[in-house]
């Protein structure tokens, strides 16, 4: 929405009629918030466990949060899970060919290893950014040099 806004002497004008969809954010309902909870405290679950226990809101036709139609082949289930994935507020991953919700790992073998490179690769950028500091002091000859006295002629200054 673009608004229209005068500048002359009198006050500003906002001319807001332009026709523009607002994005309306419905906070999730208590189905999708018993269902996450149910969902967090596993890290395998099947669809028939979570559909015995919560079955999908699209069963007693009431109205959802998401919009979002059941593509083909895909369960309603699955597709309440993958909405309540894709806000957020769920951390698992579908498995559709075993049809389960699955909590990947965190970490794994890797992130000590990815860990210890990060370290090396910053501790090197720091090495090299520490030589181009030095060619740069010796280019523009402010280099101090040092002298047979140099811990004796520090002395005398303090």
């Amino acid at each position: 929405m673009k608004p229209s806004i005068s500048f002359d002497d009198t006050p500003t004008v906002i001319d807001l009629t332009e026709d523009e969809p607002a994005a309306v954010v419905l906070p999730p309902t208590k189905h999708e918030l018993n269902l996450v909870k149910f969902c967090s405290a596993y890290s395998d679950l099947s669809f028939a466990t979570i559909s015995a226990t919560y079955p999908p809101l699209s069963d007693y036709n009431l109205p959802t949060t998401d919009t979002v139609s059941t593509p083909p082949g895909a369960s309603k289930l699955e597709t309440e899970l993958s909405s309540l994935i894709g806000k957020g507020m769920l951390e698992h991953r579908i498995d559709a060919v075993d049809e389960k919700l699955v909590l990947p790992k965190r970490g794994g073998p890797w992130r000590g290893i990815r860990d210890e490179a990060l370290r090396a690769a910053r501790e090197h950028e720091h090495e090299l950014l520490l030589r181009l500091h030095r060619v740069d002091v010796v280019l523009t000859g402010i280099e101090v040099k040092k002298g047979k006295g140099s811990v004796a002629g520090l002395r005398r200054w303090c």
